[in-house]
């Protein structure tokens, strides 16, 4: 068994990590990496978006001046990948290198020898909005939750946008558990 928390999307060549977990593992062997998921990180990077846009907007807003900056810093954090030249050498200046779509990580492990990919997420009650994972991005931002409340009217109508495609859309962090 191998497991990993958080390391891959840190990594040059991860795909060359999974192959070489592949190879040590015996028949039946099982990998296990906790990474971020796109899909999931992106609506994140939404709402820290529009919640910043609207404060901004307001005559006296509860988001202080920092607390704009700490929004920007993590949509920054989030996206930067996205946008950041994907040259090795652009990508080895940043630390996280990668946030990975499930489709391209299923494929990624199956190349690098693994039999069957799954990903599991974390099965916690919590609401298919979202709002709460932003709520608890923002506290570890230092954003008490009380200031963001508010804009929690823009959960309702993202949701039922991604709702329609819902499949598309995981938990921004989960367990990938790899089989050989």
């Amino acid at each position: 068994m191998i497991v990993g928390r958080s390391i891959l999307h840190h990594l040059l060549d991860y795909d060359k990590v999974l192959a070489q977990c592949a190879r040590l593992l015996v028949e039946g062997g099982k990998a296990f990496f906790f990474e971020p998921l796109l899909e999931g990180k992106i609506v994140i990077a939404l709402f820290g978006a529009m919640v910043a846009k609207l404060a901004e907007r307001e005559s006296d807003p509860d988001l202080s001046a920092n607390d704009l900056k700490a929004i920007r810093a993590m949509i920054r954090h989030i996206t930067l990948a996205s946008w950041y030249p994907q040259d090795r050498e652009s990508l080895a200046k940043i630390e996280d290198k990668f946030v990975f779509t499930l489709p391209g990580m299923r494929e990624t492990c199956l190349k690098a020898g693994f039999k069957s990919v799954q990903f599991l997420s974390d099965d916690r009650p919590r609401d298919s909005s979202f709002w709460s994972y932003f709520t608890f991005n923002m506290k570890n931002l230092g954003i008490d939750p009380a200031k963001i409340s508010k804009y929690q009217f823009l959960a309702e109508p993202v949701k039922q946008t991604l709702g329609q495609c819902s499949e598309l859309f995981h938990q921004p962090m989960g367990y990938f558990c790899l089989s050989k």
